[in-house]
């Protein structure tokens, strides 16, 4: 009876230890086949990281540099010295760069980093302003070290989808026109007829209100077809007859120069990319026809034909408020 008692004792262990092994086996087997989340993270995250990197770049020197770092990094190739020297070969023309290219940037050719790398490494830091959702006006002062203080020399570039559309330089002389005309030499009226031909278009600008005897002018010329547009500004005397003599020998008697550079394809005029055409200034400007005795033809004969000696006459009193439309 006892044997029998200890017998069922033992066959109820068994069955406790057998039910307790056969409890712990799925828990075994369903935590090895699938891995867990935080396995699966692991695995995607670097492949995030790889996408992260892949920027656009551009190549410098045979590296692959991400844009931001370009504009950010780059150094200068050339000493202020090295900079100056370059600014008055670029001014003295180049046969590969006619306008409207300026210094080897086209509008509606080169994009705005290529741009932005040159001028980086002549030592500019362009400024930017941005004009409206997609436009942006990038700009930088050349004066030369060797230049006064009241010179002006500038270069504004406008830059919509990546792309240069146009170009505005400026130079105002301020009280030492001699080295503006001096460093300008190259762009005078004479040799702009000399080596562009007639102008599509020449405006007269001008107006009886100025400082004691002396009034100023603006001489528009249009080059429409080939993207080209140079606005000359100088000093005249206040006579009943005003002679304007736009050469650059006369040293004293210019103050500014406006060039306007545009694709030949750009829809806007000229005239509107110059920033001096508006309401106020538009009533004070004639066609030269208007202006004077000349017409294109043979204001550009007689130009030529003249050369540095040149000049023109207007009669002041169609310069004058009564005289403008309203």
């Amino acid at each position: 009876m006892q044997s029998k008692k200890h017998a069922n004792w033992t066959h109820l262990l068994l069955l406790v230890l057998c039910c307790s092994l056969s409890a712990c086996r799925p828990e075994t087997q369903t935590t090895i086949p699938d891995p867990t989340p935080a396995q699966v993270v692991e695995i995607i995250t670097p492949i995030a990281t790889v996408e992260q990197i892949r920027t656009p770049t551009i190549e410098i020197e045979g590296t692959s540099t991400s844009l931001p770092e370009v504009v950010t990094t780059l150094e200068p190739t050339l000493t202020r010295l090295q900079r100056d020297q370059r600014i008055q070969q670029l001014m003295q023309g180049d046969p590969n760069c006619r306008l409207p290219c300026w210094w080897g940037i086209e509008p509606g050719t080169t994009t705005w980093v290529d741009a932005e790398k040159y001028l980086l490494q002549m030592g500019f830091n362009p400024s930017f302003t941005r004009q409206s959702e997609d436009l942006i006006h990038h700009e930088v002062n050349f004066n030369l070290d060797s230049m006064s203080e009241t010179t002006i020399n500038s270069v504004g570039f406008k830059e919509k989808e990546g792309q240069v559309t146009s170009i505005n330089v400026q130079a105002a002389s301020g009280r030492d026109p001699e080295q503006i005309l001096v460093l300008w030499n190259h762009f005078s009226p004479e040799k702009i007829l000399q080596q562009y031909g007639k102008p599509s278009r020449i405006w007269v600008q001008s107006t009886t209100y100025g400082r004691g005897d002396f009034v100023a002018y603006h001489l528009w010329s249009f080059y429409d077809s080939q993207g080209f547009l140079i606005i000359y500004t100088g000093i005249i005397a206040r006579k009943e007859i005003y002679t304007i003599c736009p050469s650059f020998t006369q040293l004293d008697k210019h103050t500014d120069i406006n060039i306007v550079l545009s694709s030949p394809d750009e829809s806007i005029p000229l005239e509107s990319l110059s920033g001096l055409y508006d309401w106020v200034s538009k009533p004070f400007i004639k066609s030269i026809e208007e202006a004077t005795s000349y017409d294109i033809d043979s204001f550009y004969k007689a130009y030529l034909e003249k050369g540095s000696s040149f000049c023109f006459e207007t009669p002041s009193e169609i310069w004058s408020a009564s005289m403008v439309d309203p």
